[in-house]
């Protein structure tokens, strides 16, 4: 019985210790439209009381990149790498913010970073791409190609699954992949 009790404390604590999913589809989706004061606002007001959520601390930094904070964004990266070091999005935002500073190299060494993390990081893939032919590393640009090539040829769900498993999300990842597997369980 006490087993019980305190399985049913852990589970309201963790149920109230992150923003629930409207909150940061609505903060997401201030993003998607441009309105990045906003969504910093809503991402700063919300890490108040969530201080240490990866989701939140990401969409904060991606907002400060946007509206040309990068000192800013850069700080609250670092801050979400001492939390989530293997978070593949949070180097991938670090190296779009290099890649502002026209920082080729540190933009180069950070999307690494990333998909070393989550290899199904499409936008990091696209942007090492063109980084590696802005510096005239054709084997790195052919390298990237045929990752995009890759992923684009995987059906979007499993792409999914492989990133959301790739940053942790592992009930994600599998309630994603379960679903593609019932409805086509014979793909290849």
């Amino acid at each position: 019985m006490v087993l019980a009790d305190q399985a049913c404390a852990f589970n309201q604590i963790r149920m109230t210790s992150a923003p629930t999913e409207p909150d940061l589809g609505r903060l997401w989706g201030l993003h998607a439209d441009g309105q990045h004061n906003a969504c910093l606002r809503g991402a700063q007001k919300a890490l108040d009381h969530f201080p240490e959520n990866r989701d939140l601390l990401l969409i904060a930094a991606s907002s400060q990149r946007h509206l040309r904070q990068v000192d800013d964004a850069l700080a609250t990266l670092d801050r979400l790498e001492a939390l989530h070091p293997r978070f593949g999005r949070l180097h991938e935002e670090r190296g779009l913010c290099h890649v502002q500073r026209m920082d080729a190299p540190r933009a180069i060494a950070c999307l690494v970073r990333a998909i070393t993390c989550n290899p199904a990081l499409q936008a990091s893939w696209r942007m090492l791409e063109g980084l590696y032919r802005l510096t005239h590393d054709p084997r790195g640009a052919a390298a990237a190609a045929e990752q995009i090539a890759t992923l684009k040829n995987l059906p979007p769900e499993v792409v999914t699954a492989i990133s959301r498993f790739s940053d942790g999300d592992l009930a994600e990842a599998e309630q994603i992949i379960r679903g593609f597997l019932r409805r086509f369980g014979d793909h290849p």
